[in-house]
């Protein structure tokens, strides 16, 4: 499906992410599965992928959280682009969705690999999901971390939802932050979570060193579901 956009919002999360909101303007939603992304047109037969971080239930919006880092044409959009300003659009594309069980749920992030695991984890709370729902998530700094606000939001009104912010190089102790690479993190409270589906979401290293560790503890290769970049 192709779509025109128009941006509502574009927001600085840290010194090197943004966050722009997208409403579409023939269509009064769009239907996406979370952990689905769409494809921004840039140019002439130059497009990228972004994952949806809003849950599906808000379908009148994308939600979009762009890393600035790399330099390239998406970069340079989501520094230039403007409220008001028109995009083209299309999908929803991908095969990184939630799987219709009861397992509990462990999502695991690295980086601006949140952005997919958000969606879903909106979603499961949003549609009265009472497993257990968990999110660690990989960081260098405290000051990298952005919408902490809006898991504390989550935390506060569903008892089933937790989160550990794991963070390399921590300047001070913070609640619900652990020091450490995720992927070491996550070996503390492996043995809880053995029952568990995992969602992986991150760079290829920290997806392939996960997968290991997973199989090193028994956890079985069909509950392991990931997307890499």
């Amino acid at each position: 499906m192709e779509i025109q956009g128009k941006i509502v919002s574009n927001t600085k999360l840290n010194i090197y992410t943004q966050s722009l909101i997208v409403k579409p303007e023939q269509v009064k939603k769009i239907d996406f599965e979370a952990g689905q992304f769409m494809l921004l047109k840039l140019g002439e037969n130059l497009q990228r992928a972004y994952s949806i971080t809003n849950p599906p239930h808000q379908n009148d919006r994308l939600e979009f959280v762009i890393d600035t880092r790399p330099g390239g044409p998406g970069s340079q959009f989501a520094l230039a682009a403007q409220k008001d300003d028109l995009v083209s659009l299309s999908g929803p594309f991908g095969k990184f969705r939630l799987r219709a069980t009861d397992l509990p749920k462990v999502f695991i992030a690295n980086g601006c690999g949140i952005p997919p695991l958000i969606s879903m984890i909106e979603h499961l709370l949003h549609t009265g999901k009472t497993m257990p729902i968990k999110l660690y998530w990989g960081m260098r700094y405290q000051n990298e971390l952005y919408f902490a606000e809006r898991f504390r939001a989550l935390k506060q009104t569903h008892s089933n939802f937790s989160y550990t912010f794991c963070i390399t190089r921590p300047a001070k102790e913070e609640p619900f932050c652990a020091t450490g690479r995720v992927t070491n993190v996550i070996c503390l409270g492996i043995e809880e979570n053995r029952k568990a589906e995992f969602y992986l979401c991150g760079k290829l290293a920290m997806i392939r060193e996960m997968k290991t560790i997973l199989t090193q503890h028994g956890i079985p290769s069909e509950n392991v579901i990931h997307e890499g970049y």
